[in-house]
């Protein structure tokens, strides 16, 4: 099966390590994986490239200017045409529209994995209403959380091609090197230890955490 992802890498990310364990495993299984990547022309070259084409996937970059969405839609339009996909797997919100956008000209199946809403500004808020609209063009989402798919379901018109697989992690052999060689951290086993993992931004709610320490008073906590 031929199988194209489409994505607008951040420097790092887990909607980028996710297209990377699909990628990744999809070429280990035989199948002929190929990831389109829109890139801006003044941008580096995320790491995610270099990843992918280390395990053999292949990467075409859509190069364009900041917010040249015709120009991306078009280049987008040529290669689907051109090289013929049986499946177009789109990831976040603009790869969605642009995917959504391209209608009878690309005969494959499209498909997008929702990676969750994080709101923020009206241009954020903006650019997910369209996401969400442009659903309604695809035979198939996959949401990456129970929670999340319940949110989807409940916009009814998009409960008979919803499926929900959560997200697992692909750790590659040199991240479990580094790891493994790295000293434990010393923790008391006198306290109630927490850890917090994910990045210190709104949408992963660190501020929960910082508020729900507030009801844990009766117990000596210590915080990672």
């Amino acid at each position: 099966m031929k199988i194209f992802h489409l994505l607008a890498p951040a420097p790092f990310g887990g909607l980028e390590r996710v297209v990377f364990a699909l990628a990744a495993g999809q070429k280990a299984s035989g199948h002929d994986v190929t990831v389109l990547s829109l890139l801006e022309a003044d941008a580096s070259e995320p790491s995610l490239i270099g990843e992918l084409r280390g395990v053999g996937v292949q990467v075409v970059p859509i190069i364009t200017h900041r917010r040249a969405y015709h120009v991306q839609r078009r280049s987008l339009q040529e290669i689907c045409v051109r090289l013929a996909p049986d499946v177009l797997h789109s990831h976040g919100s603009h790869p969605d529209v642009l995917a959504a956008s391209l209608g009878a000209s690309c005969r494959a199946t499209l498909v997008s994995t929702v990676h969750g809403f994080t709101g923020g500004s009206y241009r954020n808020r903006l650019y997910q209403w369209m996401q969400l609209v442009s659903y309604q063009r695809f035979d198939a989402i996959v949401a990456v959380s129970r929670k999340l798919a319940e949110d989807l379901a409940s916009r009814g018109r998009l409960r008979d091609k919803l499926y929900t697989l959560p997200n697992a992690w692909f750790a590659p052999d040199s991240l479990l090197a580094a790891e493994l060689d790295r000293e434990p951290p010393q923790l008391s086993h006198e306290v109630f230890n927490i850890a917090w993992v994910g990045r210190m931004s709104r949408e992963k709610g660190p501020d929960v955490l910082i508020e729900a320490l507030s009801a844990l008073r009766d117990l000596s906590i210590h915080v990672t």
